[in-house]
């Protein structure tokens, strides 16, 4: 099975941020998101991998140079495709496999992937949607509740069929057969599920009841994701020179003395040394490019040292 990485995007709810790198390569624990996708899909065994970009592409080139995770990469030139024009554009690559997995990079995710693709492999399935439980009381994507067959994006009565609701992830299975309803033209990949449906043929969301993922295009998201981290709801590596408390939901650097961790209150992710002072800091998040930059430290901010971006927008 071949992976592929969809890192085109602009990224435009991460800026000013994004207005100096990529969103795939904004960091998170200390590594870039693509490192992490990448790391996700070599430990579930797959180890041809592709990655496509457009905005700031030649910051995806400097990665890879020093990526331990080799990559191909498909530029997008003049204009970003979407997914399904990403897909059409790399199909030759793609179709080198019978099947292959397409991976979204502003996401991050851990759950037992090689089992989905055991019962994917050993299914009907021309597609399949990796989904988890829906956050609101309605998901983005809709299926059959006895079958678990794609209904749709939306939900419409449909006699005889009892439908439910559950939140796509960015993740998607499928066999290369699928390049027979992709066409140069299409943007979204939502036509192209709908084709494939309409054609008769299977295409499933399969619903995972215990893992962990989200979406880190937004700031409040991407800060959540950090504080995931030390509350152990996300596992990933700490990060050298950093400390943890959990009780308190904090993460500083471990050259501070007791005075300066006592200004956090909760809910702080700190890479560097921040402005000295007494009042209490929450809700915060303080990336390692950011030292030297504060001038002063406020709650609910997302800072780097090209500015900073309210956790609340």
């Amino acid at each position: 099975m071949i992976g592929y990485i969809l890192a085109a995007g602009f990224g435009t709810r991460l800026r000013p941020l994004t207005d100096h790198i990529p969103k795939a390569l904004v960091p998170l624990a200390g590594r870039p998101l693509l490192e992490h996708a990448l790391s996700f899909l070599k430990r579930n065994g797959i180890e041809k991998i592709g990655v496509n970009t457009h905005y700031r592409a030649e910051d995806i080139v400097q990665f890879r140079e020093t990526s331990e995770i080799d990559f191909t990469i498909f530029h997008e030139t003049p204009d970003i495709l979407g997914t399904g024009g990403a897909l059409y554009n790399a199909s030759d690559f793609l179709k080198m496999s019978d099947t292959f997995i397409v991976a979204n990079a502003d996401i991050v995710a851990r759950f037992n992937l090689q089992k989905q693709v055991q019962f994917f492999l050993q299914s009907d399935e021309l597609c399949r949607l990796i989904c988890f439980p829906p956050a609101n009381s309605e998901g983005t994507v809709f299926y059959s509740n006895e079958s678990n067959e794609y209904h749709g994006t939306s939900y419409s009565e449909t006699d005889g069929i009892s439908i439910r609701s559950a939140d796509f992830i960015g993740i998607t299975l499928y066999r290369k057969e699928v390049f027979s309803y992709i066409t140069q033209d299409d943007f979204s990949i939502i036509p192209v599920w709908n084709r494939i449906k309409m054609d008769g043929k299977k295409i499933s969301v399969s619903v995972i009841e215990n893992g962990y993922w989200k979406d880190l295009g937004t700031p409040w998201k991407y800060a959540e994701a950090h504080f995931d981290c030390i509350t152990g709801n996300l596992q990933l590596e700490k990060p050298d020179g950093l400390e943890y408390d959990f009780e308190s939901k904090v993460c500083f650097p471990s050259s501070w003395n007791v005075s300066e961790r006592k200004r956090l209150k909760h809910s702080c992710w700190i890479e560097c040394d921040v402005p000295y002072g007494n009042d209490l800091i929450e809700n915060c998040i303080v990336l390692k490019s950011a030292a030297g930059h504060l001038a002063q430290l406020e709650n609910n901010v997302l800072y780097s040292k090209w500015g900073g971006i309210s956790l609340n927008g």
